[in-house]
């Protein structure tokens, strides 16, 4: 049976017994409005009805997609979201639960075995796809797992090399290596360009701005990081969040390091 509208359905489900409402056999078609994560283990999406009556108003029901006692995987529940986007018209089978506040929740069935076949299928290609790509840039991107800083690191002739062989060094919201980055690439006479965000002002109790002042707030460590040289530049990158970008630009035989 399809129900016209949420109304309908909770009207009657309250006349329900506890062994009926349990009934897979509940279908509502409903409209997608709004997506909401709650966490990663709970996952909610409203859904409207299609308008009922002469004032067309739409009845809302919340509807759990994914279930707290992982009833559904992350896989299933990824594949559900995957299919719906808010505008959707969609029907959801399922069984309706009454909660002791008298609230109907209409919970979903699981999966089909076809869906389970498309997710398995996904997932094993998704693999297939990550161990290729992980190969690929590891074979043409050296990787070096230690403490970056201008001591330990650069007496290791290997390391050393590699950071004169690079172009440039990049530090992308780079957390406590932002000092090194900065004081590696001005040893090295290297060009540079960091994406400063968080200042980890306990952990770098030495810090200092000109006037002798702790480095505690974002804007000190921007003036505290500028202070290292007279050549480093800044500009805003267009994109939402930290995006002030501090850099110092290819060596010309006028600069003085």
């Amino acid at each position: 049976m399809v129900w016209p509208s949420f109304t309908a359905l909770r009207t009657e489900a309250t006349q329900w017994t506890d062994e009926k409402a349990l009934q897979s056999n509940l279908v509502v078609e409903g409209q997608l409005m709004h997506q909401r994560r709650i966490s990663r283990k709970c996952s909610f999406f409203d859904l409207a009805s299609v308008a009922a009556g002469s004032s067309g108003e739409r009845e809302r029901l919340e509807v759990i997609l994914k279930i707290i006692d992982d009833e559904l995987s992350l896989e299933e529940v990824d594949a559900i979201r995957y299919r719906l986007k808010v505008g959707d018209i969609v029907h959801i089978r399922g069984f309706v639960e009454r909660l002791d506040n008298g609230t109907s929740i209409l919970r979903p069935m699981k999966l089909s075995k076809m869906q389970h076949k498309y997710l398995k299928k996904r997932k094993k290609e998704a693999k297939q796809c990550d161990q290729a790509e992980s190969a690929l840039v590891e074979a043409l991107v050296p990787q070096v797992q230690t403490l970056f800083n201008t001591g330990s690191f650069l007496e290791d002739a290997n390391n050393a090399q590699l950071v004169n062989q690079a172009s440039l060094l990049l530090g992308m919201h780079p957390d406590e290596a932002t000092d090194a980055i900065l004081d590696v690439a001005i040893k090295l006479g290297k060009p540079f360009a960091v994406v400063p965000c968080c200042v980890f002002g306990n952990t770098f109790p030495e810090r200092r701005l000109a006037n002798g002042s702790k480095v505690l707030s974002y804007e000190n460590l921007v003036e505290y990081l500028e202070a290292k040289h007279p050549n480093i530049e800044k500009a805003f990158l267009p994109f939402d969040g930290k995006n002030l970008v501090l850099f110092r630009r290819p060596q010309t035989s006028n600069d003085v390091v």
